[in-house]
C-alpha cells in the first residue's frame, strides 16, 4: 500500500517555479555581467583620454564664499543706522 502525500500535479508546479526562479537568476547574472563589461570599457576609454590630454580633465570650480552674518553684528548695524532725517532740518530745504 502506497500513501501519496501530494498529488503529482502539485509536485510538477513546484518544479516549474524552481526552474522559473533559476531562469530569472541567470538572466540577472548575465545582465550584470554585460553592464560590468560596458562600464569597464568606458573606464578604459576615459583613462586613455586622460592619458592623452591630462589638462582636459574638468577641474571643480571654486564656490564663491559668502561672509556669514553674526546675530550680534546685525544688532549693532541696526543700532548704528542713521535715524530718519526731519525734512525741515535737512540741508537744502527751505522751511
Amino acid at each position: 500500500m502506497r500513501i501519496d502525500l501530494q498529488p503529482p500535479r502539485e509536485r510538477g508546479s513546484a518544479t516549474l517555479v524552481v526552474l522559473a526562479l533559476l531562469f530569472i537568476m541567470a538572466a540577472l547574472a548575465l545582465g550584470n555581467n554585460r553592464t560590468l563589461h560596458q562600464l569597464h570599457q568606458e573606464l578604459d576609454l576615459l583613462e586613455q583620454h586622460q592619458l592623452r590630454d591630462p589638462d582636459s580633465v574638468r577641474k571643480p570650480t571654486p564656490m564663491r564664499s559668502v561672509p556669514a552674518v553674526e546675530p550680534s553684528a546685525a544688532a549693532t548695524s541696526e543700532a548704528e543706522a542713521p535715524s530718519p532725517v526731519d525734512p525741515a532740518t535737512e540741508p537744502g530745504t527751505q522751511p
